[in-house]
Formats: structure tokens, C-alpha cells, sequence
């Protein structure tokens, strides 16, 4: 796979609660990470989700060679 361009699709399964990240170039999907999702909703502890969500958007920024390019890091 070359790193210097390609995509990423999360997916969700809901009855395990795991969230998973692959990286996709043209035909081809390799797993990038897997995750559990927080037990907890946003009404019971909104800043764990808040926490949650920042760093998976910092993971794919990281993970990402142009948007790391774009942004300097």
C-alpha cells in the first residue's frame, strides 16, 4: 500500500461496541485499528465522549500523511 495517499472507513458494530478503522487505496482495505466504544451515553458523562471523539479525530489526522502535510505535523 502507498502511504502517501489513501482513505479511511470507519465502521461500527454496534452489538460489541467496537469501533474499527481501516485505511483504503483504490480496491484494497487493511485494518488500521479497532476500539471499544465508551459504555457510557452523552447524557451520563459528556466529556468522556468528548475525550473519546478528539482522540479518535487526532488518530486519523496522525495517520494521515496529507492532512499531516496540510497541517505541518
Amino acid at each position: 500500500m502507498n502511504l502517501n495517499n489513501f482513505a479511511h472507513i470507519i465502521e461500527i458494530d454496534e452489538k460489541e461496541r467496537l469501533l474499527t478503522i481501516y485505511r483504503v487505496q483504490g480496491e484494497e482495505r487493511h485494518l488500521y485499528t479497532s476500539i471499544s466504544l465508551p459504555d457510557k451515553s452523552w447524557d451520563e458523562s459528556p466529556d468522556d465522549i468528548k475525550e473519546f471523539c478528539q482522540k479518535l479525530g487526532e488518530n486519523i489526522i496522525i495517520d494521515s500523511p496529507i492532512a499531516r502535510k496540510l497541517f505541518g505535523i
